[in-house]
């Protein structure tokens, strides 16, 4: 399951592909995750709700909108392979709701975030080969399971930099 080209995601998420290391899907999200992880563990706990900018969500809320997107993105790879993408919803990344996750600890929300990142990599592990690079049409753009995968590494890779150029620097 290596990196796809560009023409299997929609042009709003190319620049999440960029992020992403060329190599298998699965080993990579493993490896990311780790570093994540290490991040969020050197997090000092008066940085946890701090806010770089007023309208800026706060770093828990931040994990909080991965998780809720990794979630979301995994349910897409589903509905595209049960040919159920007529369905699939548009997603708002910039507004989606966090929820009340971000009154936990980080310590709680690292956790969630770790037990989501298992289940993900389950998922794309047991993922029927042959589904995985067949690409679907949603409002006009397309996406493959595959292409979904790298979306999440890239998605999280995208955060993770601001977080450590905007909120721990």
């Amino acid at each position: 399951m290596n990196k796809p080209d560009k023409n299997t995601i929609a042009s709003p998420f190319h620049k999440y592909l960029d992020l992403t290391p060329d190599g298998d899907l699965l080993n990579s999200l493993r490896s990311i995750n780790e570093t994540t992880l290490t991040i969020l563990k050197g997090v000092p706990k008066e940085k946890e709700d701090f806010k770089y900018e007023a309208d800026k969500w706060t770093l828990k809320k931040v994990i909080c909108h991965l998780i809720a997107s990794e979630i979301y993105f995994c349910d897409l790879a589903i509905r595209l392979t049960k040919e159920d993408s007529e369905k699939a919803l548009t997603y708002p990344l910039d507004k989606y709701d966090v929820g009340e996750n971000s009154q936990k600890s980080l310590a709680e929300i690292s956790k969630d975030f770790m037990a989501t990142r298992k289940a993900t990599i389950q998922f794309f592990q047991d993922f029927d080969p042959k589904l995985m690079d067949n690409i679907y049409t949603i409002n006009g753009n397309d996406y493959s399971p595959i292409g979904i995968g790298y979306i999440i590494m890239g998605h999280e890779l995208h955060h993770m930099n601001i977080i450590q150029e905007k909120y721990l620097n």
